[in-house]
Protein backbone atom coordinates (compact mmCIF):
# COMPACT_ATOMS: atom_id res chain seq x y z
CA UNK A 1 0.00 0.00 0.00
CA UNK A 2 1.67 3.62 -0.86
CA UNK A 3 0.67 6.42 0.97
CA UNK A 4 0.60 9.69 -0.71
CA UNK A 5 1.87 13.25 1.08
CA UNK A 6 0.77 16.38 -0.43
CA UNK A 7 2.85 19.81 0.43
CA UNK A 8 0.98 22.02 2.41
CA UNK A 9 -0.27 25.28 0.48
CA UNK A 10 1.39 26.96 3.63
CA UNK A 11 4.51 25.96 2.52
CA UNK A 12 5.04 26.94 -0.68
CA UNK A 13 3.97 30.52 -0.67
CA UNK A 14 7.05 30.22 2.46
CA UNK A 15 9.52 29.65 -0.40
CA UNK A 16 8.22 32.26 -2.59
CA UNK A 17 8.96 34.77 0.22
CA UNK A 18 11.99 33.57 0.77
CA UNK A 19 13.27 34.01 -3.07
CA UNK A 20 11.54 37.41 -2.90
CA UNK A 21 13.71 38.63 0.18
CA UNK A 22 16.87 37.02 -1.19
CA UNK A 23 16.14 38.40 -4.44
CA UNK A 24 15.72 42.06 -2.78
CA UNK A 25 18.82 41.36 -0.61
CA UNK A 26 21.21 40.52 -4.00
CA UNK A 27 19.83 43.57 -5.84
CA UNK A 28 20.31 45.98 -2.99
CA UNK A 29 24.00 44.32 -2.84
CA UNK A 30 24.43 44.85 -6.56
CA UNK A 31 23.13 48.48 -6.40
CA UNK A 32 25.96 49.03 -3.46
CA UNK A 33 28.44 47.30 -5.92
CA UNK A 34 27.90 49.84 -8.50
CA UNK A 35 27.60 53.00 -6.55
CA UNK A 36 30.77 51.69 -4.85
CA UNK A 37 32.40 50.85 -7.72
CA UNK A 38 31.72 54.56 -9.26
CA UNK A 39 33.40 55.93 -5.69
CA UNK A 40 36.27 54.26 -6.48
CA UNK A 41 36.48 55.40 -9.90
CA UNK A 42 35.28 58.69 -9.13
CA UNK A 43 38.31 58.82 -6.53
CA UNK A 44 40.93 57.64 -8.59
CA UNK A 45 40.32 60.59 -10.80
CA UNK A 46 40.75 62.77 -8.23
CA UNK A 47 43.60 61.61 -7.21
CA UNK A 48 44.79 61.28 -10.71
CA UNK A 49 44.19 65.64 -10.32
CA UNK A 50 45.88 66.37 -7.04
CA UNK A 51 48.92 64.61 -8.15
CA UNK A 52 49.02 66.74 -11.09
CA UNK A 53 48.78 69.66 -9.95
CA UNK A 54 51.33 68.96 -6.54
CA UNK A 55 53.72 67.61 -8.78
CA UNK A 56 53.71 71.00 -11.30
CA UNK A 57 53.08 73.50 -8.13
CA UNK A 58 56.70 71.47 -7.07
CA UNK A 59 58.42 71.52 -10.45
CA UNK A 60 57.65 75.14 -10.20
CA UNK A 61 59.33 76.32 -6.94
CA UNK A 62 62.22 76.66 -8.88
CA UNK A 63 61.02 79.27 -11.79
CA UNK A 64 58.51 80.98 -9.59
CA UNK A 65 60.00 80.82 -5.80
CA UNK A 66 58.74 83.29 -3.64
CA UNK A 67 55.81 84.03 -6.17
CA UNK A 68 52.72 82.34 -4.35
CA UNK A 69 50.43 83.66 -5.96
CA UNK A 70 52.03 82.76 -9.69
CA UNK A 71 52.22 78.85 -8.07
CA UNK A 72 48.53 78.66 -6.99
CA UNK A 73 47.75 79.35 -10.50
CA UNK A 74 49.69 76.49 -12.13
CA UNK A 75 48.32 74.22 -9.22
CA UNK A 76 45.13 75.36 -9.67
CA UNK A 77 45.27 75.05 -14.09
CA UNK A 78 46.93 71.67 -13.66
CA UNK A 79 44.46 70.28 -10.73
CA UNK A 80 41.37 71.43 -12.41
CA UNK A 81 42.13 70.53 -16.09
CA UNK A 82 41.76 66.46 -14.39
CA UNK A 83 38.43 67.78 -13.27
CA UNK A 84 34.88 67.42 -14.87
CA UNK A 85 32.01 70.20 -14.39
CA UNK A 86 30.38 67.58 -12.13
CA UNK A 87 33.12 67.98 -9.92
CA UNK A 88 32.17 71.51 -9.61
CA UNK A 89 36.39 72.54 -9.98
CA UNK A 90 36.21 76.09 -8.80
CA UNK A 91 34.53 74.14 -5.19
CA UNK A 92 36.74 71.49 -5.68
CA UNK A 93 39.52 73.62 -5.05
CA UNK A 94 39.98 76.63 -3.47
CA UNK A 95 42.93 78.33 -2.62
CA UNK A 96 42.98 77.71 0.98
CA UNK A 97 43.31 73.96 -0.25
CA UNK A 98 46.88 74.78 -1.75
CA UNK A 99 49.22 74.60 1.29
CA UNK A 100 53.10 75.29 0.58
CA UNK A 101 55.80 73.43 3.23
CA UNK A 102 59.40 73.22 3.66
CA UNK A 103 60.17 69.63 4.75
CA UNK A 104 56.58 68.99 5.81
CA UNK A 105 56.07 72.48 8.18
CA UNK A 106 53.76 74.98 6.51
CA UNK A 107 56.08 77.49 5.18
CA UNK A 108 55.80 80.32 2.99
CA UNK A 109 58.81 81.60 2.79
CA UNK A 110 60.77 79.14 1.52
CA UNK A 111 58.96 76.28 0.55
CA UNK A 112 60.20 73.00 -1.20
CA UNK A 113 56.80 71.16 -1.06
CA UNK A 114 53.48 71.74 -2.20
CA UNK A 115 50.31 69.72 -0.90
CA UNK A 116 47.06 70.14 -2.61
CA UNK A 117 43.30 68.76 -1.26
CA UNK A 118 40.60 68.31 -3.56
CA UNK A 119 37.19 67.70 -1.76
CA UNK A 120 33.50 66.83 -3.31
CA UNK A 121 31.63 67.26 -0.41
CA UNK A 122 27.44 68.22 0.56
CA UNK A 123 28.92 71.19 2.96
CA UNK A 124 30.91 72.61 -0.69
CA UNK A 125 27.08 71.59 -2.81
CA UNK A 126 29.31 69.26 -5.36
CA UNK A 127 29.06 66.02 -3.21
CA UNK A 128 29.52 62.80 -5.52
CA UNK A 129 25.37 61.70 -6.23
CA UNK A 130 25.09 58.07 -5.98
CA UNK A 131 22.38 56.20 -8.29
CA UNK A 132 21.23 53.72 -5.74
CA UNK A 133 21.76 55.22 -2.64
CA UNK A 134 18.89 57.75 -2.53
CA UNK A 135 16.72 54.16 -1.72
CA UNK A 136 18.60 54.12 1.34
CA UNK A 137 18.48 58.19 2.09
CA UNK A 138 22.07 58.63 1.31
CA UNK A 139 21.48 60.32 -2.21
CA UNK A 140 25.25 61.82 -2.29
CA UNK A 141 29.14 61.12 -0.16
CA UNK A 142 32.15 62.75 0.25
CA UNK A 143 35.08 62.30 -1.04
CA UNK A 144 38.29 63.96 -0.32
CA UNK A 145 41.64 62.97 -1.53
CA UNK A 146 45.39 64.78 -0.83
CA UNK A 147 48.60 64.74 -2.46
CA UNK A 148 51.87 66.29 -1.51
CA UNK A 149 54.76 66.44 -3.75
CA UNK A 150 58.19 68.25 -3.05
CA UNK A 151 61.89 68.72 -4.39
CA UNK A 152 64.30 66.20 -3.60
CA UNK A 153 68.19 66.85 -3.94
CA UNK A 154 69.54 64.72 -6.62
CA UNK A 155 73.40 64.12 -6.92
CA UNK A 156 74.24 63.03 -10.87
CA UNK A 157 72.47 64.07 -14.35
CA UNK A 158 72.92 63.32 -18.01
CA UNK A 159 73.24 66.22 -20.35
CA UNK A 160 76.28 67.93 -18.74
CA UNK A 161 77.54 70.93 -20.10
CA UNK A 162 81.58 70.23 -21.03
CA UNK A 163 82.70 72.94 -18.54
CA UNK A 164 83.89 72.72 -14.60
CA UNK A 165 84.62 75.27 -12.76
CA UNK A 166 85.61 75.21 -8.52
CA UNK A 167 83.50 74.92 -6.16
CA UNK A 168 82.23 78.20 -3.50
CA UNK A 169 85.76 78.96 -0.98
CA UNK A 170 87.31 80.83 0.45
CA UNK A 171 91.10 81.39 0.83
CA UNK A 172 93.53 84.23 2.38
CA UNK A 173 94.51 86.44 0.22
CA UNK A 174 97.26 87.60 2.49
CA UNK A 175 99.11 84.28 3.07
CA UNK A 176 102.09 84.71 1.13
CA UNK A 177 103.76 88.65 2.09
CA UNK A 178 106.20 89.74 0.13
CA UNK A 179 105.59 87.56 -2.89
CA UNK A 180 103.75 88.14 -6.01
CA UNK A 181 100.42 86.34 -4.97
CA UNK A 182 99.92 88.56 -1.82
CA UNK A 183 96.64 90.61 -1.48
CA UNK A 184 96.28 90.30 -5.64
CA UNK A 185 92.65 88.73 -5.80
CA UNK A 186 92.89 85.26 -7.19
CA UNK A 187 93.55 82.21 -5.67
CA UNK A 188 97.13 81.56 -6.53
CA UNK A 189 97.65 77.56 -7.28
CA UNK A 190 101.44 77.57 -7.38
CA UNK A 191 101.66 78.94 -4.27
CA UNK A 192 101.66 76.84 -1.32
CA UNK A 193 100.59 79.18 1.87
CA UNK A 194 97.32 80.61 -0.10
CA UNK A 195 96.62 77.00 -1.16
CA UNK A 196 96.48 75.83 2.70
CA UNK A 197 93.88 78.21 3.24
CA UNK A 198 91.28 76.82 1.35
CA UNK A 199 87.66 76.66 3.25
CA UNK A 200 85.34 74.85 1.06
CA UNK A 201 82.15 76.13 1.21
CA UNK A 202 80.36 74.97 -1.88
CA UNK A 203 76.82 76.66 -3.13
CA UNK A 204 73.44 76.61 -1.80
CA UNK A 205 70.31 77.93 -1.67
CA UNK A 206 71.55 81.85 -0.21
CA UNK A 207 73.89 81.94 -3.42
CA UNK A 208 71.19 81.87 -6.19
CA UNK A 209 71.70 84.68 -8.57
CA UNK A 210 76.02 84.37 -8.13
CA UNK A 211 77.29 85.46 -11.16
CA UNK A 212 80.66 83.71 -12.55
CA UNK A 213 82.49 83.39 -15.12
CA UNK A 214 81.95 79.32 -16.01
CA UNK A 215 84.45 79.41 -19.11
CA UNK A 216 87.24 82.15 -19.12
CA UNK A 217 88.51 83.08 -22.89
CA UNK A 218 90.47 85.36 -21.76
CA UNK A 219 94.50 84.02 -20.97
CA UNK A 220 94.86 86.10 -17.86
CA UNK A 221 91.60 84.53 -16.39
CA UNK A 222 92.59 80.97 -16.82
CA UNK A 223 93.41 78.97 -13.32
CA UNK A 224 96.61 77.25 -14.69
CA UNK A 225 98.08 78.43 -17.97
CA UNK A 226 96.27 76.24 -20.78
CA UNK A 227 93.38 75.25 -18.63
CA UNK A 228 89.97 77.30 -19.47
CA UNK A 229 87.58 75.16 -17.44
CA UNK A 230 86.68 72.41 -20.40
CA UNK A 231 86.54 69.08 -20.16
CA UNK A 232 85.79 65.75 -22.02
CA UNK A 233 82.97 63.37 -21.76
CA UNK A 234 81.66 61.17 -20.33
CA UNK A 235 83.45 60.53 -17.11
CA UNK A 236 86.54 58.77 -17.94
CA UNK A 237 84.90 55.83 -15.00
CA UNK A 238 82.01 55.52 -17.42
CA UNK A 239 83.25 55.25 -20.86
CA UNK A 240 85.43 56.69 -23.40
CA UNK A 241 85.56 60.64 -23.27
CA UNK A 242 85.56 61.91 -27.07
CA UNK A 243 87.71 64.51 -27.51
CA UNK A 244 88.33 67.99 -29.23
CA UNK A 245 86.80 70.96 -29.70
CA UNK A 246 84.23 70.17 -32.43
CA UNK A 247 82.78 67.56 -29.57
CA UNK A 248 83.17 70.89 -26.93
CA UNK A 249 80.91 72.21 -29.12
CA UNK A 250 78.06 69.80 -29.86
CA UNK A 251 78.05 69.51 -25.74
CA UNK A 252 77.36 72.75 -25.16
CA UNK A 253 74.59 73.16 -27.93
CA UNK A 254 72.58 70.55 -26.63
CA UNK A 255 72.12 66.70 -25.39
CA UNK A 256 72.92 64.63 -28.35
CA UNK A 257 76.87 64.42 -28.01
CA UNK A 258 78.86 62.40 -25.65
CA UNK A 259 76.92 63.97 -22.65
CA UNK A 260 74.41 62.18 -23.18
CA UNK A 261 76.07 58.35 -22.75
CA UNK A 262 76.26 58.43 -18.86
CA UNK A 263 75.72 60.57 -16.14
CA UNK A 264 78.16 62.64 -14.22
CA UNK A 265 78.37 62.33 -10.46
CA UNK A 266 80.64 63.31 -7.64
CA UNK A 267 83.70 61.16 -7.70
CA UNK A 268 83.81 60.44 -11.34
CA UNK A 269 87.15 61.53 -13.29
CA UNK A 270 86.69 63.75 -16.25
CA UNK A 271 89.39 64.38 -18.75
CA UNK A 272 90.38 67.72 -19.11
CA UNK A 273 89.98 70.01 -22.85
CA UNK A 274 93.45 72.09 -22.97
CA UNK A 275 92.85 75.07 -24.72
CA UNK A 276 91.07 77.75 -25.67
CA UNK A 277 88.76 76.53 -27.80
CA UNK A 278 87.21 80.40 -28.33
CA UNK A 279 85.84 79.60 -31.50
CA UNK A 280 83.64 76.74 -30.74
CA UNK A 281 82.54 77.68 -27.38
CA UNK A 282 81.01 81.37 -28.33
CA UNK A 283 79.48 79.57 -31.18
CA UNK A 284 77.94 76.65 -28.96
CA UNK A 285 77.29 79.19 -26.39
CA UNK A 286 75.45 81.83 -28.71
CA UNK A 287 73.39 79.12 -30.10
CA UNK A 288 71.67 78.35 -26.59
CA UNK A 289 71.37 82.29 -26.39
CA UNK A 290 69.41 82.03 -29.51
CA UNK A 291 67.24 79.55 -28.78
CA UNK A 292 65.78 81.90 -25.95
CA UNK A 293 67.22 85.31 -26.71
CA UNK A 294 64.72 87.48 -24.53
CA UNK A 295 65.42 85.69 -21.18
CA UNK A 296 67.37 87.75 -18.95
CA UNK A 297 68.48 87.66 -15.56
CA UNK A 298 66.47 89.87 -12.81
CA UNK A 299 68.49 90.76 -9.90
CA UNK A 300 65.59 92.25 -7.78
CA UNK A 301 63.68 88.34 -7.82
CA UNK A 302 67.01 86.68 -8.29
CA UNK A 303 64.97 85.10 -11.71
CA UNK A 304 64.60 84.00 -14.94
CA UNK A 305 62.68 87.00 -16.67
CA UNK A 306 61.50 87.47 -20.08
CA UNK A 307 61.65 83.54 -21.58
CA UNK A 308 59.77 82.21 -24.18
CA UNK A 309 59.61 79.14 -22.43
CA UNK A 310 56.02 78.62 -20.06
CA UNK A 311 58.51 77.08 -17.64
CA UNK A 312 61.75 79.22 -17.50
CA UNK A 313 63.55 76.04 -16.00
CA UNK A 314 63.23 74.43 -19.41
CA UNK A 315 64.72 77.18 -21.34
CA UNK A 316 68.09 75.84 -23.35
CA UNK A 317 70.15 78.27 -21.49
CA UNK A 318 69.51 76.23 -18.28
CA UNK A 319 72.61 74.22 -18.16
CA UNK A 320 74.59 71.51 -15.41
CA UNK A 321 77.95 71.65 -15.22
CA UNK A 322 80.60 69.92 -12.88
CA UNK A 323 82.27 71.54 -10.19
CA UNK A 324 85.46 70.45 -8.87
CA UNK A 325 87.05 70.99 -4.99
CA UNK A 326 89.87 74.23 -5.18
CA UNK A 327 92.22 72.44 -2.96
CA UNK A 328 92.61 69.82 -5.80
CA UNK A 329 92.90 72.11 -8.75
CA UNK A 330 93.73 71.50 -12.69
CA UNK A 331 96.94 71.25 -13.74
CA UNK A 332 98.18 71.44 -17.23
CA UNK A 333 98.02 69.18 -20.14
CA UNK A 334 95.33 66.79 -20.78
CA UNK A 335 94.99 65.42 -17.17
CA UNK A 336 92.26 64.32 -15.31
CA UNK A 337 90.13 66.16 -12.42
CA UNK A 338 87.47 64.43 -9.72
CA UNK A 339 83.96 65.83 -9.79
CA UNK A 340 82.99 67.45 -6.35
CA UNK A 341 79.23 68.00 -6.99
CA UNK A 342 77.05 69.46 -9.70
CA UNK A 343 75.21 72.38 -10.56
CA UNK A 344 73.10 74.77 -12.63
CA UNK A 345 73.67 77.82 -14.19
CA UNK A 346 71.46 80.49 -16.35
CA UNK A 347 73.85 81.16 -19.46
CA UNK A 348 73.88 85.03 -18.91
CA UNK A 349 76.61 86.19 -21.67
CA UNK A 350 79.29 85.32 -24.04
CA UNK A 351 81.50 88.23 -25.06
CA UNK A 352 83.91 88.97 -27.85
CA UNK A 353 86.77 87.16 -26.14
CA UNK A 354 84.74 84.38 -25.12
CA UNK A 355 84.66 84.67 -21.78
CA UNK A 356 81.10 82.88 -20.72
CA UNK A 357 79.15 84.61 -18.15
CA UNK A 358 76.48 82.67 -16.11
CA UNK A 359 74.35 82.63 -12.86
CA UNK A 360 74.16 80.29 -10.07
CA UNK A 361 70.48 78.60 -9.73
CA UNK A 362 68.44 75.60 -9.03
CA UNK A 363 67.12 73.32 -11.92
CA UNK A 364 66.11 69.91 -12.81
CA UNK A 365 68.46 66.60 -12.96
CA UNK A 366 68.51 64.62 -16.12
CA UNK A 367 67.69 61.28 -16.13
CA UNK A 368 69.67 60.65 -12.50
CA UNK A 369 70.86 57.21 -10.96
CA UNK A 370 71.73 59.13 -7.31
CA UNK A 371 70.30 60.93 -5.00
CA UNK A 372 71.13 62.89 -1.96
CA UNK A 373 69.71 65.68 0.78
CA UNK A 374 72.81 67.64 0.32
CA UNK A 375 72.96 67.47 -3.72
CA UNK A 376 72.60 71.12 -5.48
CA UNK A 377 70.36 69.42 -8.15
CA UNK A 378 66.63 68.64 -7.65
CA UNK A 379 64.11 66.51 -9.06
CA UNK A 380 60.33 66.64 -8.15
CA UNK A 381 58.73 63.91 -7.18
CA UNK A 382 55.01 62.79 -5.05
CA UNK A 383 55.81 62.40 -1.22
CA UNK A 384 52.13 61.68 0.02
CA UNK A 385 49.13 60.85 -1.33
CA UNK A 386 45.67 59.78 0.02
CA UNK A 387 45.17 56.69 -1.84
CA UNK A 388 49.04 55.17 -1.16
CA UNK A 389 49.57 57.37 2.80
Amino acid sequence: MRTHFRRPDNESGFATVMVSLCMAALMGLTALAVDLGRAYLKRSALQTAADAGALAGANSLLAAGKDLDKLRLIVTNYTTRNLTDADGPAKALTDADIVFLRDGVPDEEQPNQVEVTVTLSGERENAFPLYFGKAVGKPAMDIVVTSRAGLAGMCSSKCSKPFVVPTKYEWDDDAAPGTKYYQNGTLDVDSPQEMATIVVLGYTQDDVGTQIVIKPGDPSLAIVPGQYNLVDLPPVNKGDPITGAAMVKENIEGCTGSNSYATVAPEDELLLEPGNSAGPVKAGANVLIGLDPYATWDTSTNSIEGSSFSDPMDSPRVVIISFYDPRYPPSGGRNTLMVYELGAFFIENVDSAGNVTARFINTVAVDPDSDGTDCLLRISRLMLDSSRS
